[in-house]
């Protein structure tokens, strides 16, 4: 799966991450995140067990309209950070509230 295919993601720079989900066993930590041949091509691989905690940090996020932003804890070496942000849905949608 491609994140930048996602109706709902936003991408700052030409990006391309791809999750590869493992069957290791969870760490408590949000995965690896490595850096592909090209550049601004990466692989974010992840247990399925943290995935699932990743996904109720982002449901929790997306349900609390008071706290923007979520940093991930991803695995020492990983050559990025994640980081999710919040943003104004209407924005987004393109709903005018006039």
């Amino acid at each position: 799966m491609k994140f930048a295919e996602l109706p709902f993601m936003q991408v700052e720079v030409p990006l391309s991450v791809c999750l590869r989900l493992t069957d290791a066993e969870g760490t408590g930590r949000a995965g690896m995140v490595r850096q592909m041949d090209r550049e601004g091509q990466f692989e974010w691989s992840i247990s399925e067990d943290d995935l699932e905690r990743v996904a109720l940090l982002l449901h929790r996020l997306a349900s609390n309209p008071g706290h923007e932003y979520d940093r991930l804890s991803v695995e020492d070496g990983s050559a990025v950070g994640i980081q999710f942000r919040m943003t104004d849905v209407a924005q987004w949608l393109g709903v005018r509230n006039d």
